[in-house]
């Protein structure tokens, strides 16, 4: 027993060890740590607990803000692939069930992730849609109706960020490639709460998308998926959005009665909610 201990000891990759016990660490509720907060947890000095969180900041999973360090939405990905049962995604799903049924159009829920969109929760018909949201899938914000939604709640502080270093690629030959066309059309999403994206992520797709809110925030994102052929502008306007706000609606009023714990997954998501005054017309 003693030698297979020894080997297993031998077969562990500290860092490895390091970081996810530093991702654990920060998985707590609250406005982030300090690296001596972690340092003083891990057991570890300084320097090497600056190296484990400066390469989890590289990586996208850590963020670090005014001298304090926290997860960011992308560390779902490590569960939401394997596994998406759980916090927003299990919350919506009843939901998003109901708006397929209702529709019979491809539905998701997505949060924002740095410069993409991360889905965390999806239904889809039993016919395929191109490049749909599915879940644990990370798609460019610039381009997809829910990530303009999302961009469009951001702080002018960090929208700003966002437009300063955000490449615009040409993904179809609609995809709005010019920063100042993009804000413009962000304005125009926070004015009327809804977005929506005519084949710029994919020739033949269209989609459309409203916020999803917590305590006064946005903190996700609803969205409808659909094949340009079948379905008009002017459909997904008139008919499939009010479906879709209702939806939104509902999944915001459960949200609202949810309270926060520090296992919730919920609460993990909604960490850094996004501001955006719901009173805005």
């Amino acid at each position: 027993m003693r030698k297979e201990r020894r080997a297993l000891d031998h077969d562990v990759v500290r860092s490895l060890q390091h970081g996810l016990a530093a991702i654990g660490a920060l998985g707590t509720p609250g406005r982030g740590r300090t690296a001596s907060d972690i340092a003083n947890e891990l057991g570890l000095g300084r320097a090497a607990t600056y190296r484990v969180l400066t390469t989890l900041c590289n990586l996208g999973y850590v963020c670090a803000r005014a001298g304090r360090f926290e997860l960011t939405p992308r560390v779902l990905e490590l569960g939401y692939r394997q596994w998406s049962g759980g916090g927003l995604g299990e919350l919506a799903k009843p939901h998003l069930e109901r708006l397929l049924d209702e529709t019979g159009e491809t539905c998701s829920i997505s949060i924002l992730d740095g410069d993409a969109i991360l889905c965390v929760a999806g239904v889809m018909p039993n016919r395929l849609v191109g490049a749909v949201e599915q879940v644990g899938r990370r798609l460019p914000a610039y381009a997809t109706a829910q990530g303009r939604v999302l961009l469009a709640a951001l702080t002018p502080d960090e929208l700003e960020a966002y437009l300063t270093t955000a490449q615009l690629r040409p993904l179809t030959r609609a995809t709005i490639t010019d920063h100042e066309t993009l804000r413009r059309e962000l304005t125009t999403a926070r004015r009327h709460r809804w977005a929506l994206v005519d084949e710029e992520l994919e020739p033949g797709l269209r989609s459309v998308a409203v916020p999803i809110w917590r305590n006064q925030s946005v903190m996700a994102a609803a969205g409808i998926v659909v094949d340009t052929q079948r379905v008009s502008l002017t459909k997904l306007r008139r008919t499939l959005l009010p479906v879709l706000r209702v939806a939104a609606d509902e999944i915001s009023s459960q949200l609202a009665l949810l309270q926060p714990t520090p296992s919730s997954p919920v609460t993990r998501v909604a960490r850094r909610p996004t501001a955006w005054n719901p009173t805005i017309s």
